[in-house]
C-alpha cells in the first residue's frame, strides 16, 4: 500500500470500537461476541496485532437487523460510544 493511501485511510472517519466495548453495550460477554458472532461471520471484524476490533457502522448494522417491532434498540446511539485511536504506520 502506498504512502498515500495510508494517509487516506487516516483521514477517513470511519471508527473503530473494541470487541469488549460492543459487548458491554450490549450487555453480553465479549465472547459471545467474539466466539459466536464475528467467528460465524455475522459480524464483521478486524484484527490488528492480535486485537479485534469492529468498525462502528458495522456495529450498528448488527444491531440494526436484530431490531424487533420497528423499534431500535440503540438508546444511546452507538455512535456515543469512545473508540480507538487508529495507528497510521
Amino acid at each position: 500500500m502506498s504512502g498515500r493511501r495510508i494517509a487516506d485511510l487516516a483521514t477517513h472517519d470511519e471508527a473503530f470500537i473494541s470487541v469488549q466495548q460492543f459487548a458491554t453495550y450490549l450487555g453480553v460477554d465479549y465472547r459471545t461476541v467474539r466466539n459466536k458472532w464475528i467467528k460465524a461471520g455475522a459480524l464483521p471484524a478486524y484484527t490488528f496485532e492480535g486485537v479485534w476490533r469492529i468498525k462502528r457502522s458495522d456495529a450498528m448494522a448488527f444491531v440494526e437487523r436484530h431490531r424487533l417491532n420497528g423499534c431500535s434498540v440503540l438508546d444511546p446511539p452507538l455512535t456515543s460510544m469512545p473508540v480507538h485511536p487508529r495507528k497510521v504506520t
